[in-house]
């Protein structure tokens, strides 16, 4: 594997077909004193993503009455939560250049950790490429088949970076569902650049 395959660099604002996002780098580190600022900011998003995956699986058995009865019986909410978190990584992988031009790179939040691999093509993310990140309270976490990988310099910046243009992304693609949703409430990430 490439080492540069294990860094989240920059937003490539020429995303095909993603909204163009203008991301200026941080100069300033992540330190301790950011971090719980840093925590709540990354959290939140992480609310509000559940959120529109909530409201979009209401709104879709409003429109299948059929659904909802068949979800009682036969299913639960989660594949059709999986099928969205799907999508989502799909526009996520957008953000970014593509470092692998025969896989598909995605982006993507669920339960509280942000991934970011390869695909075939198809909804299996390749174990091998997967980096796992880790928000806690005191840092962020960057692991690797559940072992430690250093950050680069920046990186944690641009993951920051990354989990805003990521929410917008998907709300302006995936959960356009109202105008509201699309005035994100926190623009500005969680320290002064």
């Amino acid at each position: 594997m490439a080492n540069g395959q294990f860094v989240i660099s920059g937003i490539h604002a020429e995303a095909e077909q993603a909204p163009v996002i203008s991301v200026e780098p941080i100069t300033q580190q992540y330190t301790p004193e950011t971090q719980p600022a840093t925590y709540a900011f990354v959290k939140n998003i992480e609310a509000r993503l559940e959120s529109y995956r909530e409201t979009a699986v209401a709104i879709e058995e409003t429109k299948h009455k059929w659904l909802k009865s068949v979800k009682a019986i036969v299913l639960t909410p989660k594949p059709v939560i999986a099928e969205l978190i799907e999508k989502e990584s799909k526009i996520g992988g957008r953000l970014f250049q593509k470092q692998d031009p025969s896989h598909d790179l995605r982006f993507w939040e669920k339960d509280g950790g942000w991934y970011c691999g390869y695909s075939d093509g198809g909804q299996v993310k390749l174990e091998d490429s997967t980096i796992h990140y880790e928000f806690t309270q005191e840092t962020v976490e960057k692991l690797y088949q559940g072992r430690p990988l250093p950050f680069v310099p920046y990186e944690k910046e641009n993951l920051l970076h990354a989990t805003q243009a990521f929410e917008h992304a998907v709300v302006h693609e995936l959960y356009p569902i109202d105008e509201t949703l699309q005035e994100l409430k926190n623009d500005d990430l969680p320290f002064a650049a």
